[in-house]
């Protein structure tokens, strides 16, 4: 018999949890591996379903983990967002350039460099998950600054990676400021900034 509940403990770098029953009772034990789609990582606050199985200790285990409709609204929303900002930074960027007002090459470079940040980030996201060798932090955190950060957006949202992690995600809004800001420099000038 199948079973809601909502995830109320996570731990995304050993890969489980605990989900609250709807109905009440003992909390449940979820391992990333009882998801039948593991297409994001697993965030406090979703609404699963699942089948129980009892441990050898005693305890329960969820299994054959799925995501209900509400969480995946969350997760549309959101990722919906993320390819919208990504999109709408890209598009200003070919169009100042087509306006001579931003080097001809930067485009490209970020787009380039959103592709590869995003192909790093799944990789990472894979790597955590089968606990592979990791892509350091420092990395990601780069990618973004040279301006793949439109990349890491989507592929945060996407593969549910970083998004939880505070530090992370202060250094990689500081590294999108950075970038954002050096670019409206290089389209306004100094003197437009001042203005």
């Amino acid at each position: 018999m199948r079973k809601k509940g909502t995830l109320i403990k996570w731990k995304a770098e050993q890969g489980y949890g605990f989900i609250r029953p709807a109905v009440g009772g003992q909390e449940v034990f979820v391992h990333i591996n009882a998801f039948a789609k593991r297409n994001r990582t697993p965030t406090i606050g979703s609404q699963l379903e699942y089948r129980e199985q009892r441990q050898r200790d005693g305890k329960l285990r969820a299994i054959e983990v799925k995501y209900t409709d509400a969480s995946n609204f969350t997760f549309s929303y959101s990722f919906t967002l993320a390819i919208v900002i990504a999109l709408g930074y890209i598009v200003s960027l070919f169009y100042y350039t087509y306006e001579n007002k931003l080097w001809y090459g930067y485009p490209f470079i970020a787009t380039v460099m959103s592709l590869v940040t995003y192909i790093a980030y799944g990789r990472d996201k894979f790597a955590a998950e089968a606990k592979h060798r990791r892509t350091p932090e420092s990395t990601l955190q780069f990618f973004a600054l040279i301006g793949g950060w439109p990349g890491a957006l989507i592929a945060q949202q996407q593969f549910r990676h970083k998004t939880r992690k505070l530090s992370f995600q202060f250094v990689f809004w500081m590294a999108v400021l950075v970038n954002v800001v050096c670019v409206v420099y290089a389209i306004v000038g100094l003197k437009g900034l001042l203005r």
